[in-house]
């Protein structure tokens, strides 16, 4: 194989062929005029021809230099392509996930996630409705509550804590429930992708030391992250999961206006369709996931039990 030129050498040649002068290639590498003439000259010596004429102050291809030109543009551009190529993470992991989770669990870590594995391209998917085996496009998953994933194929992540939530200026503006009737002069908002009824408000209010008050008024929203966003801007109380408002109770975007809180029994699972395939990145983001979960499993806790607010 013959020796190659210097490949600075020849992309300088190119953007002089294309541009039609030395001052605008110059421009477009930044790099001194000087130094593209050097290149060039350079060039012209090492394959024996002259590539370049001036007419009337002017630069114009010679015969000899308009053939490499024309494919020389091709062959940068490939060379380019496959530099940027080498430069991808050698493997990508599609995730299904469900919405509320995705926004405010998974995504606010997962830079933990890449930092631990850069050659690794992580795709987030969410999803609107809980999914199915047969639901194509993702490689791992995590799914909420029941559904009709084979047991083989579900890794237990999360058990959900239902509390209720709202604004520090929406309390700052109705007194704290502390009974039934304190219910009946607030608004609640309502997520209504719940499990069938009855719904978490529903679950919540039949277990705490206040009694049973009307559930099914209030407004309803698309997502639990929509109910929780309305409760941030002080619109009324939503129910949430812990671990789904860790973060706005560390900042007190959101508060609890009530100490009880309660295991609702569903469960989010990290899901894998294959399980047969556990490739490296998928059992380093099981891992991953799990420890993170763990970790947001104790800090529930401890929020568990924090007093809400100030009497």
């Amino acid at each position: 194989m013959p020796r190659l030129p210097s490949l600075n050498a020849l992309r300088t040649f190119e953007a002089v062929a294309r541009l039609g002068g030395m001052e605008r290639a110059a421009g477009e590498l930044h790099v001194t005029q000087s130094a593209v003439s050097r290149q060039i000259r350079l060039l012209e010596e090492e394959l024996g021809i002259l590539l370049f004429r001036r007419v009337h102050r002017a630069l114009v291809l010679t015969p000899k230099g308009q053939a490499p030109a024309s494919t020389l543009r091709a062959a940068l551009d490939l060379i380019s392509s496959g530099v940027e190529h080498l430069a991808q993470p050698s493997e990508r992991l599609r995730i299904h996930v469900a919405s509320t989770f995705g926004i405010r669990w998974l995504v606010p870590r997962l830079s933990r996630f890449e930092a631990r594995h850069p050659e690794w391209r992580i795709e987030v998917n969410l999803a609107w409705y809980n999914f199915e085996p047969k639901d194509q496009g993702y490689d791992v998953g995590i799914t909420y509550g029941r559904s009709s994933w084979p047991d083989a194929c579900l890794t237990p992540i999360l058990t959900e804590q239902l509390t209720p939530v709202c604004s520090p200026d929406f309390l700052e503006r109705h007194r704290p429930p502390r009974q039934a009737s304190d219910f009946d002069t607030l608004q609640i908002l309502h997520c209504q992708f719940q499990p069938p009824n009855p719904g978490d408000w529903h679950r919540w209010a039949s277990d705490w030391s206040g009694g049973f008050f009307d559930t099914n008024r209030g407004e309803v929203f698309a997502t639990l992250d929509l109910s929780l966003r309305a409760a941030e801007t002080g619109r009324g109380i939503a129910m949430a999961d812990l671990a789904m408002v860790e973060d706005d109770l560390a900042l007190r975007r959101l508060i609890r206006p009530c100490p009880e809180a309660m295991v609702s029994g569903d469960t989010y699972h990290f899901v894998q369709p294959e399980p047969e395939h556990n490739t490296p990145i998928v059992l380093a983001f099981r891992d991953w996931l799990l420890e993170e979960a763990q970790a947001s499993t104790i800090q529930s806790r401890t929020v568990l039990f924090a007093s809400p607010v100030q009497a």
